[in-house]
């Protein structure tokens, strides 16, 4: 569908029409309605019709049989109209490969420039010249899909940096079709069959043509023996403005490296001679007052890529017809060393057709090409990081120059009335990335105003997008472009190979060092497509270039992969540099620096970031941190009209290969885990419905290509919510929770609810919260509870968490903790929140507990909060089976956030644990919210209340080293703001009534007086209530008594 419309573009409405004996449709359309007037630079462009009367002609010497690409009499295009060769759909999917970089080969004199797949055998004379001329035979080598084979004549100029070129000749490919190139011919169509063809020792058939610069206008016209085709204008060039400095005539042959190379030429050695050999004769080229120029052999240069393969033999000067000859073949393919067995070939049809072509290598100077980037600004100014902010019209910026973009209409907001927020509550926020202290006035956006470097930089790295997202499967080398040096991609992403409409993600941002200019690293999502043969993709994220990011912060990058004809490029390209993305947001311009950056083992910072197909309009909008940045219009897409095949997260790292590559993410393993290595986290893909959900596991693959330097780690469901500390927390049925694997539950009824009878210890109003509590924007499904997913590490650690007595002394474990033995059903307390450092196979706790005994049989429940090695605080107590859990909101063993700081502010959370008097089980509040219970089924000394109740503090390290601090890590004597406090301390009575430490006999519990200890600072009242403070510094020796 998507390809129609481009072909209705590229082929204009035509006057008439008629079909060849070859199958071609030829249309004839008016001169000013052609395809050349579709480029910027020719839209006040003036029609020359024929040559300028001083123009000297290239004389011809009477040749033998002529290729004719001459419509036959009876067939006439009506005056004021030209013939055209129509594009079909196959010329379109073959477009990429007829890059005719020969041209550029021969002006660098390199052929280490030439792109993998292409090789070339050419004459060349560097000297000034206006024009060029040659006879060339006429062959037709049997080719297969994705091949072609070219001979031609060309002129060449360069200026230092910029190459152009324009070659003309006979190409065999299964499809053909042009670009830029003015016609004027009635009879001659560009792309049209050459015929008849030579034979193998038969008749040998040639075309005649010459590439000559107007002297007035400084046009490059192609004849073909005495008709003007057309011409190349003038405003197409910067080194070819003013004449060429090298002419050349010669071919080049283009095959996938999985292939046999084609044959080049008739196939054959140039020893072969006449009839056998392909030939170039009428060897000249022009200087620049217009007189003739012959080859002189002293300052010929030869360019032959696969001398074992192709060669190139200069006979000299014949005189008569033949006067300068050349000859090149291609050695049998039978000796070529590659994976492509001849007898599997599909043979494309073998026609030569007439082609003319221009340079695609840098047509304009630098300074042109920023020009036409950056449009007129209403209003600019410049940011902190020295960018350059333009506030353009929303309908003159640059997307607005594509071809198929002339009569878009600009959506200003998506189809749907709510943007999914499941990506909008990030830890980096919105109001922390704007940059823009300076608005932009209404009907303006802001556009980064691209750079000199920009440039080179699409051009160094655009190769890698195609390596990304060309194909499924992606190889690790990117080719080359022109001049520089060959580049290594390397990957590790996690791609959902499933219909989509949409990604969305949030980012860890990172800013890894980048020490070289052709290197970047980026982190990003992405959607793509193909149909088989054309891949288009999107990407966004961030990335760190030497080139584009001189301060090497992550900036906020766009890609965008779409081998259409349009594009003017096969290979993508960056941000705001090639037309196409259409920007909405007055706030967010894309290649802006994003800060504050995550840094190792301290702050982590992420933005959420989505890409989604509108509903309606079929646009692919970009959303970051919640607002509405762009879209990219459907017409630039062939194969994502329809939704993605794919959808995809991960990162890259792109770098010369005789190079190190740069850091990919933070730089560290994501074994190291969260605060370490980067992660990307709430993954998700719109669904038919347009709805956010997990991707399957069924079709998710990884994909590595450097498992020795890079490495992904991917441990989601379909059921996980990614929170801001790396924990992965999981929406379980609650019937289905581990709490029901334990025996004793087996027939167990849920209970939803604590009695309606039961009182709540309550929560007196307090200081600073540590929450504890979901954003909005994160809830399980009814039915469903949260459920922090279990790692490795919590496994490994459990053994290390004692829970059965309740405070329990022993040689490892250390307690400050003050105990009220009395009859009762539930305590409460107000836990001071803190993050001791702790280490491997250590933790740190302040806890509450109940617990009771029959003489031989202890039960006892403990809540708190506790800090473990590489864990930041979080409660506990979902270590085995037994607890169930009813709260959507707050999982057991989440992250608790803030932490109180020494001498700053302080945290707290409110936690009781209450029996329910009707069905005897053990109910865990967090700040008034019922999180679950512990059913009576599990305890025989607890099923009745408890004996005694306490508050304070644990700490565990092995026998042979110093242990962690408990608490705060001070004394108890510091007082408030410094060591760690319980307030709000009571129990329940079995009448529910409260009982306060005052009222009972106090038993304080100190393993190590000498490391640690506990206060009890009695009521103080107000939000206060009864207080103690507990703790100690780190490092006492296991030793010490």
């Amino acid at each position: 569908m998507e390809l129609e419309k481009q072909l209705k573009l590229i082929n204009k409405p035509a006057i008439k029409s008629f079909v060849t004996e070859y199958g071609d449709i030829l249309d004839c359309i008016p001169i000013d309605k052609q395809l050349a007037f579709d480029h910027p630079l020719l839209k006040n462009h003036s029609i020359q019709m024929r040559p300028s009367s001083n123009i000297h002609r290239l004389e011809r010497s009477p040749s033998r049989l002529k290729a004719t690409p001459f419509l036959p009499r009876n067939k006439r295009c009506p005056k004021g109209t030209v013939v055209i060769k129509r594009v079909n759909k196959e010329d379109l999917l073959m477009a990429k490969f007829l890059s005719l970089q020969s041209t550029n080969l021969v002006h660098q004199g390199q052929e280490s420039s030439l792109p993998p797949g292409h090789q070339v055998a050419t004459l060349s004379m560097p000297t000034k010249n206006v024009g060029i001329l040659g006879t060339l035979n006429v062959w037709g080598p049997k080719l297969a899909a994705h091949q072609f084979s070219i001979v031609n004549i060309f002129v060449a100029s360069s200026d230092g940096s910029i190459n152009n070129a324009v070659a003309a000749g006979w190409f065999v490919s299964p499809h053909f079709f042009l670009r830029r190139f003015v016609q004027v011919s009635r009879k001659i169509p560009i792309g049209i069959v050459v015929h008849p063809l030579s034979t193998y020792g038969g008749s040998q058939y040639e075309i005649t043509l010459r590439i000559v610069q107007d002297d007035v206008t400084g046009d490059w016209w192609l004849r073909m023996e005495d008709e003007n085709v057309g011409y190349y204008p003038k405003n197409l060039f910067t080194s070819l403005g003013n004449g060429a400095t090298a002419g050349g005539w010669g071919g080049e042959i283009y095959s996938s490296v999985v292939q046999n190379y084609p044959p080049m030429g008739s196939g054959h050695f140039p020893e072969e001679g006449f009839r056998k050999a392909c030939f170039i004769d009428q060897m000249k080229l022009l200087d620049p007052s217009h007189s003739v120029i012959y080859p002189d052999k002293s300052k010929l240069q030869e360019h032959v890529s696969m001398p074992k393969c192709y060669r190139l033999l200069y006979v000299g000067d014949l005189g008569g017809d033949a006067d300068i000859l050349m000859a090149k073949f291609l050695q049998s393919s039978s000796e070529m060393k590659f994976m492509y067995h001849e007898a599997n070939q599909l043979w494309a049809g073998h026609q030569a057709r007439l082609v003319a072509a221009f340079s695609k290598q840098e047509n304009l100077t630098v300074k042109q090409q920023l020009n036409l980037l950056n449009k007129p600004a209403v209003k600019s100014f410049q940011t902190e990081y020295g960018d350059i902010l333009d506030c353009v019209e929303i309908n003159k910026q640059l997307a607005f120059d594509h071809p198929l973009l002339k009569n878009h209409s600009i959506q200003m907001k998506p189809s749907k009335k709510k943007i999914s927020k499941e990506v909008t509550s990030n830890h980096l926020s919105f109001s922390e990335i704007i940059l823009l202290k300076v608005r932009c006035p209404p009907g303006t956006v802001p556009i980064k105003r691209t750079r000199e470097e920009d440039l080179i930089a699409m051009e160094k790295f655009r190769p890698s997008i195609a390596m990304k997202f060309g194909t499924p499967t992606s190889s690790k080398s990117a080719h080359p472009v022109d001049d520089q040096p060959p580049q290594t991609d390397h990957i590790a992403t996690v791609v959902a190979f499933t219909k989509n409409y949409g990604v969305t993600a949030r980012i860890n941002i990172w800013s890894p060092e980048v020490k070289d200019d052709h290197q970047f690293t980026s982190a990003s999502v992405f959607v793509a497509s193909d149909d088989g043969s054309v891949s288009n993709a999107i990407a966004a994220g961030w990335s760190v270039s030497a080139c584009r990011t001189s301060k090497l912060f992550s900036a906020l990058i766009l890609k965008l992969h779409s081998p259409k004809p349009e594009l003017q490029m096969s290979t993508g390209c960056f941000n705001m540099v090639c037309p196409g993305f259409v920007q909405i947001s007055q706030y967010i311009p894309l290649g802006f620096i994003l800060r504050p950056i995550s840094q190792y083992n301290g702050p982590q910072h992420d933005m959420g970031i989505s890409i989604e197909q509108d509903e309606t309009t079929q646009n692919w909008w970009l959303t970051l941190l919640g607002q509405v940045v762009g879209y990219w219009p459907k017409e630039l897409f062939s194969t994502l009209t329809q939704g993605a095949t794919r959808a995809g997260w991960g990162g890259e790292v792109n770098s010369p290969v005789d190079l190190g590559t740069p850091a990919m993410g933070s730089g560290h393993f994501p074994i190291e885990g969260f605060g370490k290595a980067c992660f990307i986290r709430q993954m998700r893909i719109a669904d038919d419905s347009h709805t956010w959900v997990s991707p399957s596991a069924d079709y998710l693959k990884q994909q590595l290509t450097n498992p020795l330097c890079f490495n992904i780690s991917y441990d989601g469901s379909d059921r996980d919510q990614h929170w801001e500390y790396g924990d992965i927390l999981d929406c379980i049925e609650i019937d289905k929770q581990l709490a029901f694997d334990h025996p004793s539950l087996k027939n167990h009824t849920i209970q939803m609810k604590p009695s309606s009878n039961i009182q709540r210890l309550g929560r007196s109003p307090s200081r600073l919260k540590a929450s504890q509590f979901l954003p909005k924007n994160i809830r399980c499904p009814k039915g469903t509870v949260l459920i922090k997913r279990v790692q490795k590490e919590d496994l490994l650690m459990a053994k290390f968490i004692r829970s059965s007595s309740g405070m329990k002394l022993d040689e490892e474990n250390d307690v400050s903790a003050l105990e009220l033995q009395v009859k009762n059903v539930g305590v409460h307390g107000n836990l001071n929140v803190w993050g001791p450092e702790v280490a491997a196979h250590q933790f740190s706790a302040a806890e509450i507990y109940v617990a009771s005994a029959d003489g031989s049989l202890t039960n006892d429940i403990i809540a708190g909060w506790i800090k473990d090695s590489g864990k930041s605080t979080g409660c506990f107590n979902m270590v085995c089976p037994g607890f169930v859990q009813v709260s959507r909101r707050i999982p057991i063993g989440m992250i608790l956030h803030p932490l109180s700081t020494y001498g700053g502010e302080q945290y707290e959370i409110s936690l009781s644990l209450i029996q329910d008097d009707v069905t005897g089980n053990w109910w865990f509040q967090v700040m008034g919210e019922n999180v679950g219970y512990y059913p009576k089924e599990l305890f025989t000394t607890l099923a009745n209340g408890a004996i005694r109740s306490g508050w304070g503090g644990e700490i565990y390290s092995s026998v042979i080293e110093a242990s962690p601090a408990m608490g705060s890590g001070h004394f108890p004597e510091e007082g408030f703001g410094k060591a760690c406090f319980i307030r709000q301390m009571k129990l329940l009575d079995p009448s529910y009534s409260a009982i306060y430490p005052g009222n009972s006999t106090l038993w304080q519990y100190v393993s190590k007086p000498q490391c640690y200890n506990v206060a009890y600072a009695g009521e103080y009242g107000g939000d206060s209530g009864h207080t103690m403070y507990f703790g100690g510094p780190p490092g006492c020796q296991p030793w010490e008594d």
